[in-house]
């Protein structure tokens, strides 16, 4: 599981970095994003595998499942909100995208970090209070770019391939949340 929350750090730091790239450079980021993602894809099948022929786990079989399941979305999301830059041939985006994903990024470091301590328990007791206020700081950006986007836009059409790359953001910060969720489920019955 910690293979597949490192992934998670790469992919987050691939996508703050095609936030503010060009064009060309946001679609090569795309593409290694993308393969961080295979990557992750196949850590899960290898955990999930090995669960399946595992007799005795070190946490209960559905909370293995809960975490390593959870860590696969946040990467899928990571992964399609890179497709929809992507797609949407979008030049800049606002300013402040930066920050949501710079948010997120932290909470994939955050939660590299708690998954690793889950092996020793020695974890910290802030993780999830941190990953919720990122996240919710992430949401109230959100809301507030997207409405700036759709305000008087002169161009609709951009406005919402724009609000389509935040609403992606926001869907990998929801993630994120509730994989701290699970995260913390996990330290509260072994504690």
């Amino acid at each position: 599981m910690s293979a597949g929350a490192e992934c998670l750090v790469r992919g987050a730091r691939l996508l703050t970095r095609m936030v503010g790239a060009d064009r060309t450079t946001r679609a090569r980021l795309a593409t290694e994003l993308h393969a961080v993602e295979q990557e992750a894809d196949q850590t899960t099948s290898t955990v999930l595998h090995r669960l399946d022929r595992t007799f005795v786990t070190p946490f209960d079989r559905r909370d293995l499942y809960a975490l390593t399941t959870a860590i696969d979305d946040c990467m899928d999301a990571l992964d399609e909100a890179a497709d929809l830059m992507i797609a949407h041939r979008l030049g800049d985006l606002p300013a402040d995208a930066g920050a949501v994903v710079g948010g997120i990024s932290r909470c994939a470091d955050l939660t590299a970090d708690a998954v690793r301590a889950l092996r020793t328990m020695n974890g910290s007791n802030t993780y999830r209070d941190e990953v919720v206020q990122l996240v919710e700081t992430a949401r109230r950006t959100y809301r507030r770019l997207a409405a700036e986007a759709l305000d008087g836009a002169p161009d609709p059409v951009a406005a919402l391939r724009v609000t389509r790359v935040l609403d992606a953001l926001n869907d990998v910060a929801g993630r994120f949340r509730r994989l701290a969720d699970v995260v913390q489920s996990l330290v509260l019955q072994e504690a």
